[in-house]
């Protein structure tokens, strides 16, 4: 029995000591290296800079689009402030809201219409332009 208690306690402590980070000498209780965070896919570095990449990323789309599009700066301001008005294209609406959850579209001789649907809200496209939105 003192074998296998002694055995029980040995396997304790090497799996304790198996991370090369645990250091229970350090003052600090985290077991990783500031110098690590680029190796910690979660850490708070690491999701600040991935936004910051992520919204620097946004705005360039942003600007190329108005600067393909000089016609439409009147939307600028809305889509820089993530918000839609009537008259906006499609293109528009991606860069200020996003890919919507689903897509109904109805096709006919005339005309398209789309349905966007962004949880509790639809938007309503008649050809490539924002008509409607009912919340």
């Amino acid at each position: 029995m003192k074998n296998l208690i002694w055995l029980f306690s040995l396997v304790i402590l090497v799996s304790g000591c198996a991370n090369p980070y645990y250091r229970p000498w350090a003052s600090d209780t985290s077991p990783y290296r500031p110098e690590d965070a680029e190796f910690i896919p979660n850490s708070a570095e690491n999701i600040r800079a991935k936004l910051a990449r992520e919204h620097a990323k946004w705005k360039e789309e942003i600007d190329r689009y108005f600067k393909e599009h000089p016609e439409r700066l009147a939307f600028k301001d809305e889509v820089i402030n993530k918000k839609i008005r009537i008259g906006m294209a499609k293109e528009e609406v991606l860069l200020s809201w996003g890919k919507p959850g689903d897509i109904n579209r109805t096709v006919t001789q005339y005309s398209t219409h789309e349905q966007w649907v962004y949880s509790k809200q639809y938007l309503y496209f008649e050809n490539g332009i924002l008509t409607t939105w009912q919340d």
